[in-house]
């Protein structure tokens, strides 16, 4: 719709006996496309241990007329979920990805970025789902939060921004925090800064918080909030939407988030699950029309490491990557027996993480050692590959059952830098293979798969119990 109504319209509808109902029939400034209404209904998060994403449509979508086919389902994002496969989650439904882009630090107040926030923006893109934002701010001053929403709208300028971005301050309870000794209209003020610049920016401003602090006297001035953008409430029902058709909340809101542990396909944690009562039939356009960088997540979404100084070179040539996987970023550098790198982390999961050259680089932990006198050897026992290709590495002769402790490659060669070395298939989690060698030097497995020989990086396996 073209036109922007900037205040609520009162429908008063009549009955025929007089009696009269008052239907709200909130329109505010939604983009071309929306269909849908702002400030109908009212809901917040479920605590089962796995949520519904599918089912009825709550009565709280409905206004004078049906309103069923004008909702929405999403759900929001950061670092703290990992890797996320988002064309898995859209098959359950999910239409839109509400992004967190960055925070500010409780104590020292820095602004940083999401660790993931522009490889979740591109890859949920990607998909085909629409794309929202939010910031977690511990702003004190309006010129902070004004700060704070420059910085999103910068950073999401060369994607299709299509649902609100919201503003996130659940943290000023916090008694470390540097906005927790701020008054109820301070901290509402400050909140306002930021709603008016997300929409001096060219976006639709929304307001985060629980209903628990919404209703509170002490955290929020509800009836400020809502005139300067939507509202987006949490609360966690017994039972989650649909089983609980409504949320508690009875204050106006456009967003329900109604449970934080949904099971969702293409997600390792619990899912935070969203009703969005509107939705969209066509996909904003960016600011900035210059294509983004192809990013890559944040290791530290993934594994943790251990904090480490030590000079390393390679046992055989290894590969030195932008990012730890073989299936994420790519081959910078291959380092050869002799070579320097130091070492700066090692994680649970077989990765090194290494300075290079002025880069931080990732390497398989068990193709490095710190003895600059080890040599590799050229192997003293001939096998040959399915290939035709002769393998060195000496392999100890073993004989148990592995799985995979996510998913690794199975090779022709115990090598991920050799030209000839090709992958045969892949190994997930739960499924069995017999080992019938190790190598402990260089780290690698000898596995038998569909009647050949194969293999796979040991810090990538664990032995299944018989």
């Amino acid at each position: 719709m073209k036109q922007q109504l900037q205040k609520a319209l009162v429908i008063l509808m009549f009955l025929i006996t007089g009696t009269v109902i008052v239907a709200l029939a909130l329109y505010m400034e939604f983009g071309d496309g929306i269909k849908g209404f702002w400030g109908i209904g009212g809901q917040g998060k479920g605590n089962e241990a796995e949520t519904q994403v599918g089912g009825e449509l709550t009565e709280a979508s409905k206004t004078a007329e049906d309103n069923s086919n004008k909702m929405s389902m999403g759900i929001d994002v950061s670092k703290w979920q990992g890797i996320i496969d988002f064309e898995k989650v859209k098959e359950s439904d999910i239409e839109f990805v509400m992004v967190r882009i960055g925070y500010r630090t409780a104590k020292d107040g820095v602004i940083e970025a999401d660790g993931n926030a522009a490889y979740n923006l591109q890859k949920a893109q990607a998909a085909g789902l629409y794309l929202g934002a939010y910031f977690y701010s511990s702003a004190v001053s309006e010129e902070e939060a004004r700060e704070e929403a420059d910085f999103v709208a910068d950073f999401v300028a060369k994607y299709p921004i299509t649902y609100p971005i919201a503003y996130d301050c659940e943290g000023h309870k916090d008694a470390d925090s540097r906005n927790f000794m701020l008054t109820t209209e301070k901290r509402t003020q400050i909140a306002i800064a930021f709603l008016d610049e997300i929409k001096a920016k060219g976006y639709t401003p929304m307001f985060y918080s629980s209903k628990g602090d919404m209703e509170g006297e002490d955290s929020w001035d509800m009836a400020k909030l809502e005139e300067h953008g939507m509202v987006w409430v949490a609360q966690y029902p017994e039972e989650p939407w649909p089983i609980t058709k409504n949320s508690s909340y009875a204050g106006e809101h456009a967003m329900w988030q109604y449970s934080n542990r949904g099971n969702l396909g293409g997600m390792k944690t619990g899912a935070d699950l969203n009703l969005a009562y509107f939705a969209f039939e066509t996909a904003g356009v960016p600011k900035d029309l210059t294509l983004p960088e192809e990013a890559l997540p944040s290791t530290d979404s993934e594994m943790v490491f251990t904090e480490r100084q030590e000079k390393i070179t390679a046992k055989i040539q290894t590969n030195l990557r932008s990012w730890p996987s073989t299936d994420i970023g790519g081959v910078v550098y291959t380092l050869e027996n002799g070579e320097e790198a130091m070492r700066t982390g090692v994680s649970d999961k077989g990765w090194s993480r290494l300075e290079w050259q002025g880069q931080e680089l990732y390497a398989i932990t068990s193709y490095l050692t710190t003895d600059f006198s080890a040599q590799q050897g050229d192997g003293t026992t001939k096998v040959i590959n399915m290939d035709g290709i002769e393998v060195k590495t000496v392999f100890d002769t073993n004989s148990d059952t592995v799985t995979a402790k996510e998913l690794v490659n199975l090779r022709s060669l115990p090598s991920v830098a050799h030209e000839s070395s090709r992958v045969i298939g892949t190994l997930e989690a739960g499924q069995k293979l017999r080992r019938t060698g190790i190598n402990k030097d260089v780290g690698w497995s000898r596995l038998e798969y569909e009647g050949t020989t194969v293999y796979a990086i040991t810090s990538f396996l664990e032995v299944c119990e018989e």
